[in-house]
């Protein structure tokens, strides 16, 4: 039997390990603390030279304890120097749209808020992606919630333009020494956190 075979239900097991506890850490930070670890996060991204030379990027619109993004998504709206995309589900895929206003999200069935009727954005039109994640590698390894739609996503956007900076945003707490890989997974080429910025 193929050595993949054998360790996928290992793997299967290590991620929900690993993306319980990552969790439950992250939910664990006072308020206060997470706002001042937001907000360095949020610096040190706008410091980037790709994110000063992107024209269009793509930010997830943050829920529960994952690095926040709508005060950051509020300020690029009120400047309008940036075209703002987000990530929609349809179907077991990922699309890019348009975002002009926070107040016209609604819940997806992941309980995600989403813009309601809007511009669909080709991937290779974006010139920056922010990438969400319950855990980080050093080498861009990324543990998400499960679903697979952002691997999906991001492995269309390296097969249209593999150029595409791709920026995981965390906190210190998700950043791992190691984490279980599987052929679909796809990294990010930095991560940013409170502390620092992971050049992969």
């Amino acid at each position: 039997m193929p050595i993949n075979k054998i360790l996928k239900p290992f793997r299967g097991a290590t991620k929900k390990f690993l993306r319980k506890r990552t969790l439950k850490k992250r939910k664990l930070t006072a308020r206060e603390e997470l706002d001042q670890k937001v907000k360095s996060i949020h610096e040190k991204l706008l410091e980037q030279p790709e994110w000063k030379n992107a024209k269009t990027v793509m930010l997830y619109v943050s829920i529960g304890s994952e690095v926040d993004t709508r005060r950051l998504l509020e300020r690029l709206l009120r400047e309008k120097r940036k075209r703002v995309v987000v990530p929609v589900v349809e179907g077991e895929k990922l699309s890019a749209v348009l975002l002009d206003k926070l107040d016209k999200l609604k819940k997806n069935e992941l309980g995600v808020p989403e813009p309601v009727d809007t511009k669909r954005i080709p991937p290779e039109e974006i010139d920056l992606i922010a990438v969400p994640g319950v855990a980080f590698t050093k080498k861009g390894h990324r543990l998400g919630l499960g679903g697979g739609y952002f691997d999906r996503f991001l492995r269309e956007v390296y097969e249209k333009k593999p150029e595409t900076p791709t920026i995981g945003l965390a906190f210190e707490c998700q950043i791992k020494r190691w984490l279980p890989k599987e052929p679909h997974d796809q990294k990010v080429k930095k991560v940013i956190t409170e502390k620092r910025v992971i050049e992969v």
